[in-house]
């Protein structure tokens, strides 16, 4: 079995995770927005979704792993929509003025947008080659590689001596952990890939387009172009962004379980 112990690994992320977004979110729960909370328990979900299939294909549980596995229609659209959402609560500070989305954050939001349709692309991958164990493992695995970024750039802002963020002055920091993220996200995919370079092809479009997200970050993302989308965005009411997530998320799926009948019906 491919990934046979990713669940341990995906296990490990857990008290990362409660690190890494204590300050900003789980201590101060109480006033975080409501788009933030979605987000925290679609991926949260979804993150328990992995961990349970994983060891239900270690135990060779296949008849419960395959019922399970439905739960990608509910869960894709839901983790999709939160990720929109993220995307314009994000695009909402940065119009009525936070500094970090100002001096920031409106350019990483890039990476947001990024996952928003990432994410459903390599659901429908999944779904497509779910015949192929290895394939169909790698695709719903590597939708965790993008979720990595800020767990890990967190972690390097509360724990690397200089990359502490303390106030306006000291956000230019964020830059650097930022670096070092895009570095471990990329020797990630690469480790992947080329462990199993026959069946690597999800580490690597994952890891690309990932990749490429960052790279916007500090290109695009940086000009007069890329605000005035962001403030147009934050002009949209939440409901249609949630929405439209929604069914980006389910059209994955339905067309990704179809052209998975297809290709087995081709493969035969």
């Amino acid at each position: 079995m491919p990934y046979s112990k990713a669940h341990f690994y995906l296990l490990g992320l857990i008290p990362l995770i409660l690190i890494a977004f204590a300050p900003n979110y789980f201590l101060v729960i109480g006033k975080a927005p409501v788009a933030h909370h979605l987000h925290s328990i679609s991926s949260s979900l979804w993150l328990l979704l992995l961990i349970t299939q994983s060891w239900l294909a270690a135990k060779k549980r296949f008849d419960v792993h395959k019922q399970l596995g439905l739960a990608v229609f509910v869960l894709t659209p839901f983790i999709t929509a939160a990720f929109a959402l993220v995307s314009h609560q994000g695009a909402v500070n940065t119009a009525n003025g936070s500094v970090f989305y100002q001096q920031v954050g409106a350019a990483l939001l890039v990476v947001d947008i990024t996952l928003t349709f990432l994410t459903p692309l390599l659901v429908y991958l999944a779904l497509k080659h779910r015949q192929t164990v290895a394939l169909h493992s790698g695709y719903m695995f590597a939708t965790m590689l993008g979720l990595l970024g800020p767990i890990i750039a967190r972690l390097f802002v509360a724990f690397i001596p200089g990359l502490a963020i303390t106030g306006a002055d000291t956000l230019y920091r964020f830059n650097y952990s930022l670096l070092l993220t895009i570095i471990v996200t990329v020797a990630i995919a690469i480790f992947l890939y080329l462990r199993n370079r026959k069946y690597g092809r999800p580490w690597l479009l994952s890891g690309v387009v990932v990749t490429a997200s960052y790279l916007g970050f500090i290109t695009f993302a940086q000009t007069e172009i890329w605000l005035n989308f962001i403030l147009q965005l934050a002009m949209l009411p939440p409901w249609p962004v949630f929405v439209g997530g929604l069914i980006l998320g389910l059209v994955a799926c339905v067309f990704g379980w179809r052209s998975g009948k297809t290709l087995a019906a081709v493969t035969r």
